[in-house]
């Protein structure tokens, strides 16, 4: 019975031992995770963004508001590196998108310049257990 396979069978065979070098090289490991990146990041940005606004309003009232601030501003900024470089990959790997790629990159890029310049101190703080 072995020996008389069904045509999808064979082919069924010829899929699972053909070498794909695209598949064996990661690549699709690689655009899966860019896009968890993306998509995972994507929702950090703005609540931190609004939290160092908020503490950024406090910073007369509350000891630990600059930490705050600047520990939040520095988280939406990492996010939104990695979200660039994330969108950066896929664009390389998705031509077909690549309009609202450089889309979101530009707008991420404009985002991030706007958070530098209202919390100069955001990149260098020292966030307690992670950056120590």
């Amino acid at each position: 019975m072995a020996s008389k396979r069904l045509p999808i069978q064979r082919i069924a065979l010829i899929r699972k031992t053909r070498k794909t070098p695209w598949l064996a090289s990661g690549a699709a490991d690689q655009i899966l995770n860019a896009i968890e990146t993306v998509g995972w990041y994507h929702f950090f940005i703005y609540p931190k963004i609004l939290r160092a606004l908020s503490a950024y309003f406090e910073l007369e009232d509350d000891d630990f508001a600059e930490e705050d601030m600047n520990g939040s501003a520095k988280i939406a900024l990492i996010s939104i590196d990695l979200s660039i470089e994330a969108f950066i990959f896929l664009d390389s790997h998705i031509p077909s998108q690549r309009i609202e790629m450089t889309g979101f990159v530009e707008q991420l890029n404009g985002i991030r310049n706007k958070i530098e310049s209202a919390f100069p101190d955001a990149r260098s703080f020292i966030r307690r257990g992670l950056d120590d």
